[in-house]
């Protein structure tokens, strides 16, 4: 698995205890945006897929982007409600005490994001409109709607953005609260960051715009408090207006960010007073009322007792799991799941597991399963495809070229899944995947099937650094920089972006030829230590 992928699914291999209620009845819930599985009661696991659904469209509205429903659960994002915080950072980083509250993973055909039920930040008051309650304490929801914004932003406007403002942007967002008549505010500061911001550390703004130094952990935690606050003041004050669209429309250009930041704000030391002044007031902030505001229209049902023995374990499949975890998983559903009944998700969990622990003929068993219960069920022939595929490789690693059959019977299974499901990018990638896997130069209908791919989804990092590398070995060096700008800045990123900066320089600078050595380096960097992961486990 292509490594920027695989660090997105958030590392974590210890076996968690199961963390429900006993007898606790879980609950699908379907917005236009979103699926959501929780363990909650009935009420307020819909309110929770209700305030959701209501944060997609505020920031549809505050950008100017129109209401799109998603055509299929390929496009929604899955949040499994569930657990406490604790339970979330186990599943999270295998350490029940690591205080992670919360985690989206925003990949192509399967975004999913994980929020727990117990202190979920979620306001309650006799049944009325569930709002975010203001706290010093970083709350569950907060969490999955910053790392939300991430995913939006990228989905939509991706482009050059400096860390601050990526980070201070979500957490502008983040804020929204959603209000009885349904309209919603923005403005609201982030209560968890007032004391780094009236009692931290003194912090310049003028270093937040500095790029030619090394970043330290202050810097990190300035993009967040100070990259909100920066972002707020320039907002609402009168005498700014437009100095932060200037900022921007400098950096899209390719100016510093520091120059483009004296030219669209002047006197640094002065705009650092003015945040100040602006922080020690009264905050601002506005209502927003939609138009013809209408509640979301949701669909409830209880899980069958069959999907109820199996959904902790798609949970966990779905997290991103190693060798040792896809064995405990599998060893697990052999016990539990019932593959005679009539449940798509029964039988796609099995398939999910049973491919996760490569046995690959368990796995074709319940994807079949699969297409006698819906015989146009996308992921079913994805996953056969998978299989074939995997199958394919292995052949092809003892004997070059004795693969070939069976990676064209993978290609039929991608093209049908593709066939049954064209809002699903996923079969277009591992179509066009299958041929690099092959040793085979890409087909032109698998280079429109990746291209097609990253413009349904390019917030997905592992197709759109796919295509960075397709374009860079074609010679669209400009091309390929453009498209790489949004990974080498991405928020929570890793030392090996500083590489891929570089690279990215060199393409700009006409320098191909070693911009391209560079992200094969990286690429066959981030294959080897897959394959020492692998090892160890």
């Amino acid at each position: 698995m292509n490594k920027f992928l695989k660090s997105a699914l958030v590392a974590g291999a210890a076996t968690m205890a199961m963390a429900s209620p006993a007898f606790a009845d879980w609950y699908e819930i379907k917005t236009d945006q979103f699926v959501v599985y929780s363990v909650a009661k009935q009420d307020q696991a819909v309110e929770f897929a209700e305030l959701m659904e209501r944060f997609d469209r505020a920031m549809r509205i505050t950008q100017n982007i129109p209401f799109d429903p998603a055509k299929s659960d390929a496009q929604r994002v899955t949040v499994f409600h569930w657990g406490d915080g604790n339970d979330i950072a186990k599943l999270a980083t295998g350490v029940r005490a690591a205080g992670v509250r919360g985690f989206y993973i925003p990949r192509a055909g399967n975004p999913v994001a994980y929020s727990p039920i117990r202190g979920d930040g979620i306001r309650r008051s006799h049944g009325s409109r569930r709002m975010i309650k203001s706290d010093t304490k970083l709350d569950p929801v907060s969490v999955l709607k910053h790392e939300y914004v991430h995913s939006f932003m990228l989905q939509h406007f991706p482009a050059t953005y400096p860390s601050w403002y990526v980070e201070g942007f979500a957490e502008f967002y983040g804020q929204t609260d959603f209000l009885e008549d349904g309209s919603f505010h923005l403005g609201n500061p982030p209560q968890y960051r007032s004391d780094f911001l009236k009692r931290g550390p003194s912090y310049h703004v003028e270093k937040m715009f500095e790029t030619d130094r090394k970043l330290t952990g202050l810097d990190q935690a300035g993009w967040y408090a100070f990259g909100w606050l920066l972002i707020h003041h320039l907002t609402f004050s009168e005498e700014r207006k437009g100095q932060l669209e200037n900022y921007l429309a400098r950096i899209q250009k390719g100016e510093a960010s520091m120059d483009a930041a004296k030219a669209a704000f002047g006197d640094l030391d002065k705009l650092n007073r003015d945040v100040q002044r602006h922080l020690k007031g009264d905050l601002p902030g506005y209502n927003v009322k939609p138009a013809e505001f209408q509640e979301p229209e949701v669909t409830v049902r209880k899980l069958t007792d069959a999907e109820e023995d199996v959904i902790e374990y798609r949970m966990r499949s779905w997290r991103g799991v190693d060798e040792d975890e896809a064995k405990n998983i599998q060893s697990a559903l052999r016990g539990k799941a019932n593959l005679s009944s009539d449940s798509i998700i029964v039988a796609m969990t099995v398939a999910e597991a049973e491919f996760d622990a490569k046995d690959y003929v368990a796995a074709e068993r319940a994807a079949q399963r699969a297409l006698e219960i819906d015989p146009m069920h996308s992921k079913a022939h994805l996953y056969l495809g998978r299989i074939d595929a995997a199958q394919a490789e292995d052949l092809h690693d003892d004997n070059a070229g004795s693969g070939a059959a069976k990676f064209e019977e993978a290609r039929a299974h991608f093209l049908d899944a593709y066939a049954a499901d064209k809002h699903d990018p996923l079969p277009l990638f591992e179509y066009y995947q299958s041929f690099k896997d092959a040793d085979e130069a890409p087909s032109n209908q698998a280079l429109v099937a990746l291209e097609t791919a990253y413009v349904m989804a390019p917030y997905d990092i592992g197709i759109r650094s796919t295509l960075v590398r397709q374009l860079a070995s074609e010679g669209k060096a400009g091309l390929a920089a453009d498209l790489m700008t949004p990974i080498v800045f991405a928020p929570h990123g890793n030392e090996d972006l500083g590489t891929l900066r570089e690279a990215m320089e060199k393409l700009r600078n006409g320098e191909e030829e070693e911009g391209l050595a560079m992200i094969e380096e990286q690429y066959r960097k981030w294959e080897w230590e897959r394959e020492q992961e692998e090892e160890d486990s």
